[in-house]
């Protein structure tokens, strides 16, 4: 009993010292939340999305020589601008010239084999007519006859194989005469050389014979169609759509845009470091375009919304309210506590003079530091907003929590 009346006592003195500590712990000083009056004004709304990118031609050809051989000449360098059929290199043409000789020897004994093989057949038929006619003055067997028919169905089938191997020997030879020509290759598109991948005296293989692929000897632009192709984060992705006006900047010419267009968006994204991006495209329409090269990285900046001489207001001034929709049928007396039928509604505190009042505003489009406001309001009134150095300070109580939702809510608009 001793050892229980001793708990209490200790139990008792350390409630008491707890709540003299609490008593008389100093309370932080609130942070004061200070406001200003805002005049509503016009101005201007600009929501976009930007990426990096990379600027080159709509359309590049890798070329490739059907023919194979040492480059005696090389007609053209990188940057250089060529146009359809211009000759670009020059190989040595003895490899491709001694096949193509061959080729033709090859066609003319062909030729005379199917010559031979016909030679053979009609003699194999007027065999058989006359074992036909001695046959019916019963002067030769049966069998010598079928032997004579059965000889000029292999004399036949010997001119069918002699054919066949006269057309296999002329498209031979017709491959050959077109990787002698192509010895000179010429420039399959109108355009800019962007890589010279070669140099005179190297042999380079056939694109056609070569189990590789051969050689790949330049690359061509077409730069009549400009692009930056640039990849855009799956956040952003819903906001962008084909049409809408871009820009791009690139380094080389400092704050200078280059005007584009929204022409592709990747049907599918793909992975990079955990996140996910998807591939876009603008194409250039700028006037200037010829400046930009192929291989600058570029800032691209997609408009999404624009719009002009709106009323605004600091995005901070706009509080919201769930209220009852009036719209779904409810009795008076017994107001409904369903969420999912009630709405959200915007409004500012108005100044009329000394007094302010709740102000109901329909708001447009944000950039999350001004708010359009489509009705509800008129340019020149005067509304009450907080300070932005008091706003940031505000992290705790009624104030904080309020603020926070309404950056949720514009957050959530991503425009109208």
């Amino acid at each position: 009993m001793k050892k229980f009346k001793w708990i209490v006592i200790v139990a008792v003195l350390l409630t008491l010292g707890g709540g003299a500590y609490w008593l008389l712990k100093p309370k932080k000083e609130a942070i004061p939340i200070t406001t200003q009056t805002i005049s509503v004004r016009r101005g201007d709304i600009l929501i976009s999305v930007s990426a990096a990118g990379t600027i080159g031609p709509k359309r590049e050809i890798e070329v490739k020589s059907k023919a194979s051989g040492a480059i005696l000449k090389m007609h053209v360098r990188d940057g250089d601008w060529v146009t359809k059929g211009q000759l670009l290199v020059e190989l040595d043409k003895t490899d491709e010239a001694t096949k193509v000789r061959q080729a033709e020897l090859d066609l003319l004994s062909a030729q005379a084999k199917l010559n031979q093989a016909i030679v053979r057949r009609d003699d194999a038929i007027r065999k058989y007519e006359q074992n036909v006619a001695l046959r019916e003055e019963a002067y030769i067997s049966q069998d010598t006859l079928l032997q004579s028919a059965s000889a000029l169905k292999l004399a036949e089938s010997d001119v069918n194989i002699a054919k066949a191997a006269l057309l296999n020997t002329d498209e031979v030879l017709k491959n050959a005469q077109l990787r002698y020509a192509d010895t000179e290759i010429r420039a399959p598109i109108t355009g800019l050389v962007l890589d010279k991948l070669v140099e005179e005296g190297q042999l380079i293989a056939s694109g056609i014979s070569a189990t590789s692929g051969g050689t790949p000897l330049l690359t061509i632009g077409d730069m009549s169609t400009i692009i930056s192709s640039a990849e855009i984060d799956e956040v952003d992705i819903g906001k962008v759509k084909v049409g809408q006006p871009a820009s791009v900047q690139v380094d080389a010419y400092g704050d200078r845009q280059f005007d584009g267009t929204l022409t592709h968006i990747a049907p599918k994204g793909t992975d990079k470091s955990n996140v996910t991006v998807f591939g876009i495209e603008i194409g250039i329409t700028d006037r200037k375009k010829d400046l930009l090269k192929a291989g600058m990285t570029n800032t691209a900046t997609i408009t999404v919304i624009k719009e002009e001489n709106v009323l605004l207001v600091p995005a901070i001034a706009i509080h919201r309210e769930r209220t009852p929709d009036t719209k779904e049928k409810q009795s008076i007396d017994t107001p409904t506590t369903d969420t999912s039928k009630s709405k959200t509604t915007h409004y500012v505190w108005l100044k009329e003079g000394d007094s302010r009042k709740k102000q109901p505003v329909i708001i447009g489009a944000t950039d999350y530091e001004n708010t359009a406001i489509i009705s509800g309001l008129k340019e020149g009134d005067i509304i009450e907003s907080p300070n932005s150095g008091s706003q940031q300070k505000r992290t705790s109580g009624a104030g904080g929590t309020q603020n926070r939702n309404n950056m949720r809510a514009m957050r959530s608009l991503g425009g109208r």
